[in-house]
C-alpha cells in the first residue's frame, strides 16, 4: 500500500498568510514613506509605530509567541 499526500491545506494556508503579512508590511512601509514626505519624519514615525502597537495590542503576534515557545496559540 502506498500513501501520498494530495492536498495539504495547512501548508497552503501558511503560505498564504506569509504572503499576506509580507504585503501588509510593504503597505505599511509605503504609507509611512508617503506620510514622511507629506508631514515630516515625525509624522511617519508616529504612523509606523502606531500600526505596530495596534497590531501587537490586537493579538497580531500570537504566531510569533507559539514559534518561540512563549505562549499558547489561539
Amino acid at each position: 500500500m502506498h500513501v501520498s499526500t494530495t492536498r495539504n491545506y495547512g501548508e497552503a494556508a501558511s503560505e498564504k498568510v506569509a504572503e499576506l503579512l509580507l504585503h501588509l508590511f510593504i503597505a505599511i512601509v509605503v504609507v509611512t514613506i508617503f506620510v514622511m514626505m507629506a508631514m515630516g519624519w515625525r509624522g511617519g514615525l508616529v504612523v509606523f509605530l502606531s500600526v505596530l502597537v495596534f497590531a501587537r495590542w490586537n493579538g497580531g503576534s500570537k504566531k510569533l509567541d507559539v514559534e518561540s515557545g512563549g505562549g499558547k496559540c489561539c
